[in-house]
């Protein structure tokens, strides 16, 4: 099943995603070959099913890339807080960095623009760790497994303790944590029984969908030079534009745009 769900304890806040078909549907939507591997399309998606829910944003959706320089592609992923996830890959040439996982966050609000984390690390779970601790200056912990089951990502956050009073929910934090990464080395179903011992706050049901429609594509054409329009239409004067994460293609004419 692919679900998304989310657990809080005194001294952290968990989040768990849950990916099988919403990886297949991936590959089916964009045509992938067989073999394209599915490990990084639901790394990149069940990444940002989790942060979408743990940057507590209402109006906003958060976009993941995960670039391999060995490898020469990138994996790029965008959630929404409805639990529609779509996700693509792309070639990539690497640059400086030759090695590891490079990490790009982006959380897109609406009110405040974009705001976007970048870090790189030698896996995706230590690239997420970095993230919350140089960009959020949180303490966390992730796990991204693949099990015959399925696919699970699952990021505890420990929450700050600024009281001496509170000094219990720190060995709260470290407690659960650490039961949380011995059940993800162990198996599936211990994964699970561990998270379902926890207080569940949320649980939403991941599906593959995207939010591109004709309109808002016409309106980005719009602001576009006029001159590069047209030489990019065909000779009836329309444009296939092919939204890059869902593989869903649009025909517009220039008399729409202009």
């Amino acid at each position: 099943m692919d679900i998304l769900k989310q657990y809080m304890t005194p001294g952290t806040r968990i989040c768990a995603a849950f990916i099988d078909n919403v990886a297949e549907q991936t590959l089916i939507a964009h045509g992938y070959p067989e073999n394209t591997s599915r490990t990084e399309l639901a790394a990149a998606e069940s990444l940002a099913a989790c942060l979408c829910i743990q940057l507590k944003e209402a109006d906003s959706s958060v976009s993941v890339s995960l670039k391999y320089p060995e490898q020469g592609h990138s994996y790029s992923a965008i959630a929404e807080r409805d639990g529609r996830v779509r996700a693509c890959m792309e070639e990539y040439t690497a640059g400086i960095i030759t090695e590891g996982v490079i990490l790009e966050i982006t959380q897109r609000l609406a009110v405040r623009g974009d705001y976007t984390g970048i870090v790189t690390a030698p896996n995706v779970e230590a690239a997420v760790t970095e993230y919350y601790t140089s960009s959020r200056q949180i303490e966390a912990y992730c796990a991204f497994k693949k099990f015959k089951e399925g696919y699970c990502c699952v990021i505890c956050e420990k929450l700050p303790v600024t009281r001496p009073e509170d000094e219990w929910r720190r060995a709260d934090a470290e407690n659960v944590t650490e039961s949380i990464k011995e059940a993800c080395e162990d198996s599936y179903d211990a994964c699970v029984d561990a998270l379902d011992k926890l207080q569940l706050i949320s649980q939403t049901k991941l599906t593959y969908g995207c939010t591109c429609t004709k309109r808002g594509l016409t309106r980005a054409l719009a602001l576009m030079d006029a001159q590069a329009l047209a030489q990019s239409a065909d000779d009836d004067g329309c444009m296939e534009i092919v939204c890059k994460y869902c593989g869903r293609k649009y025909r517009i004419g220039l008399s729409e745009i202009l």
